[in-house]
């Protein structure tokens, strides 16, 4: 399982088990911050029709034309 929400709803054929306490509590800590919607791009369709991404910033969205953070 990765950590975008949609493999929750989407992808069903693996899961994981941890049985090290100190692995499933250092995963419990950081897992909230690092699948928090706020810090995801939101890919949607422009006025004219192309795929950007969206992400929040602080005087309001921000649109990139490409996957930020992505390469070839």
């Amino acid at each position: 399982m990765d950590f975008d929400p949609r493999w929750v709803s989407l992808n069903r054929e693996m899961g994981v088990v941890f049985e090290n306490l100190e692995l499933v509590a250092e995963v419990r800590a950081i897992f909230p911050d690092e699948t928090d919607p706020q810090k995801s791009y939101r890919p949607v369709l422009s006025e004219n029709g192309r795929l950007v991404w969206q992400d929040r910033g602080p005087d309001g969205p921000w649109v990139h034309p490409h996957e930020p953070t992505a390469g070839l």
